[in-house]
């Protein structure tokens, strides 16, 4: 079984930076000062924002709902032992099991939904579908109110991470592969190899940019519109263990000890979490190798529905157009010229005949 992600997540107005480091929830504010923490009794798994609260669910299936600062609000029951949890804007969570999930949506108590060998989950749009992936390489859709399988595709190796794209589609890490299916898994959209197994994914709020942590700690990014690998981050001196995007294109990187680095894949702009009380404050690198220009034009060509921005004409292509535009111009200028003479001529030859004869 492979190592699981670190827990990380930013609240939707981008503020707060959560992060699970064993029973620790660690709250940061989004420039990487630290807020508070909370001691749980168990490892935590899952973490979130949702309905005004903070959200941690623990390993021993206990769901935590604290306040924006930190102060238990109330704890409810979801059964456990848990393996991974997600958490939806909404307050709506989804758990993995040992014989499949659990979900909690709405007033209504905890749903357990069996489904053998799950071992990522995600919400879909609107909190009304989950995407689940299996240890045997099957996504299944199912949808939360009733719990009934809308589709399923098999992919290839153990889907260990997986999150929905606003573009419209599931994204799956599967073994070494990142696939895109269609929203009622009826069909893979795209698979786009990687390097190493897949350990974590997350997407976008505008489902254009994946990043994947796969094997070690290796970072890499995809533009989903043109299935596109961008680039990849690397980090030295501490090891990557979970995922997720902040408001637009920044990318938070969970690494050892509850540190984080963000850096916006557009600016280049990099920053960092300071140590919370008690911590001591570690160093390490991260290097950014990611086509920020690529990801720049796939977001200009998104927002203009798609089409083309402009037209691109190599430097050596110019050359050659204005080149073929000069010979045309000094052709033209030749021609009127000659013709200008020969105009002359025949006026002289006229008026040299009148004073001839006259």
């Amino acid at each position: 079984m492979n190592e699981p992600a670190t827990p990380v997540a930013v609240s939707a107005d981008g503020a707060t930076l959560l992060i699970g480091d064993g029973p620790e929830l660690l709250a940061y504010r989004a420039d990487g000062v630290p807020l508070w923490t909370h001691f749980g009794d168990a490892p935590i798994v899952g973490v979130g924002t949702g309905a005004g609260f903070v959200l941690a669910v623990d390993a021993d299936g206990a769901l935590t709902r604290l306040t924006q600062t930190g102060d238990v609000h109330d704890l409810v029951p979801l059964g456990g032992p848990l393996l991974a949890a997600t958490v939806h804007p909404s307050g709506a969570v989804a758990a993995v099991t040992r014989g499949g999930i659990v979900v909690l949506a709405g007033a209504g108590p905890p749903r357990q939904i069996p489904l053998p060998h799950a071992a990522a989950v995600a919400f879909g749009p609107g909190a009304h579908t989950v995407g689940v992936g299996t240890g045997s390489g099957q996504f299944v859709v199912l949808d939360v109110a009733t719990g009934a399988k809308r589709g399923s595709v098999q992919l290839e190796g153990r889907v260990a991470a997986v999150d929905w794209s606003h573009q419209g589609s599931w994204v799956a890490g599967a073994g070494a592969n990142i696939a895109r299916i269609d929203p009622d898994a009826s069909a893979i959209v795209h698979t786009h190899p990687t390097a190493e197994p897949v350990r974590a994914i997350t997407t976008s709020a505008d489902g254009l940019a994946t990043a994947a942590l796969q094997g070690k700690g290796r970072i890499s990014v995809y533009e989903l519109q043109g299935a596109a690998h961008l680039g990849d981050l690397t980090v030295t001196s501490s090891t990557p263990g979970g995922l997720t995007f902040g408001r637009g294109l920044t990318l938070v990187v969970a690494l050892e000890d509850g540190d984080a680095s963000t850096v916006d894949l557009l600016s280049r702009s990099q920053g960092r979490t300071e140590p919370q009380a008690g911590r001591g404050r570690n160093a390490w690198r991260l290097e950014n190798k990611v086509h920020s220009a690529a990801l720049s034009g796939a977001q200009a060509s998104h927002s203009a529905g798609g089409g083309p921005i402009a037209s691109y004409v190599p430097p050596s292509a110019e050359a050659g157009i204005a080149s073929k535009r000069g010979l045309i111009a000094g052709c033209i200028g030749c021609a009127g010229f000659a013709a200008f003479m020969g105009a002359m001529f025949v006026v002289v030859v006229a008026l040299t005949y009148v004073v001839r004869f006259r």
